[in-house]
């Protein structure tokens, strides 16, 4: 009996982290933005997604990016906004695209933050 309840729970906690909603996973995103959350594939993902603040994109590009293995046991890096501009040297922010990785879902996720202005 505890041997059921205990693979059922198993199951459960992988079909909501894998799914395609805005799930455990997704809350740690560094690319959840102004217009929600990308979808995820469970075996392989690769999107990019912006958001435009003008008309105009910007001569100069900064990017930042976060790794995590392993659902997330293992997480390195800065996928921040102020990160993103220091790395471009940006001062002002005239559009931001968000680029996220999934591999396995669980296995492998990187999600970086493109950030163009002048």
């Amino acid at each position: 009996m505890f041997k059921k309840i205990t693979l059922s729970l198993v199951i459960l906690i992988a079909a909501a982290a894998t799914s395609n909603c805005g799930t455990l996973l997704n809350q740690f995103s560094a690319t959840k933005g102004l217009h929600g959350f990308d979808h995820n594939g469970s075996v392989f993902a690769s999107t990019v997604r912006s958001e435009a603040i003008s008309d105009t994109i910007g001569s100069k590009k900064g990017t930042a990016c976060q790794t995590m293995f392993l659902f997330t046991a293992v997480a390195f890096g800065d996928a921040s906004l102020p990160e993103a501009r220091r790395n471009g040297g940006i001062s002002k922010v005239n559009h931001i695209a968000y680029e996220k990785t999934r591999i396995l879902s669980l296995l492998y996720n990187r999600d970086c933050i493109i950030v163009y202005g002048e």
